[in-house]
């Protein structure tokens, strides 16, 4: 009974449909992880490689088939993982368990220049602005953005002057006219204070 139902032609031509549109699909995902590989060679480094051919094969994914899809060697990948860490390795190691302590202690708040500062005259240790920088970045750590001086103001067109006073000087020592509108306006106020006193 269940061979004649399989075997009816409606039934294996669904089959058929369903096989090729899982092919399609899986085509299409190889295409896509080619395209994510070449594009992975170009912009990760092989150390880095690696390290995602390890995580891979942590997952269950064939060592071959992992080093094959990141285009990297096998020989490559099983010498550096049998390899011991580097000083350079080590010390970085070291400096981002020191960065995220100075950091954990300013509450998330220090950026790299105050989490530098705090390794150079806390703890002594000789490192560079970039390399605070860069083990920050790869750790996930951020301080807060900086506080802004305020909010600028746009310079706004002047009012024109609605007296029109003339302030160019036609020639050496002159005053300007609204000075000397001015002074006169004030002698002539002083005078008639004096004059009223008297």
């Amino acid at each position: 009974m269940w061979r004649r139902r399989w075997a009816s032609p409606g039934r294996a031509c669904t089959v058929i449909w369903w096989a090729r549109a899982r092919i399609r699909d899986l085509e299409e995902k190889v295409k896509i992880l080619r395209k994510a590989a070449v594009a992975v060679e170009a912009v990760v480094r092989p150390k880095e490689r690696y390290c995602l051919v390890a995580e891979l094969h942590a997952e269950g994914v064939r060592t071959g088939r992992a080093c094959h899809a990141l285009g990297v060697s096998r020989p490559g990948y099983y010498a550096w993982a049998g390899r011991a860490p580097s000083p350079r390795a080590i010390r970085q190691a070291w400096l981002t368990d020191l960065i995220g302590t100075i950091h954990q202690a300013s509450r998330g708040t220090y950026g790299a220049p105050r989490v530098r500062a705090g390794l150079v005259y806390g703890h002594g240790i000789t490192v560079g602005y970039n390399t605070v920088s860069v083990l920050m970045r790869r750790a996930g750590l951020a301080g807060l953005p900086a506080h802004s001086r305020g909010k600028r103001i746009k310079k706004l067109a002047t009012v024109t002057d609605l007296v029109r006073r003339d302030f160019r000087r036609t020639g050496p020592d002159q005053r300007s006219s609204s000075t000397s509108s001015a002074s006169t306006i004030a002698a002539g106020a002083i005078h008639r204070s004096a004059r009223r006193h008297h």
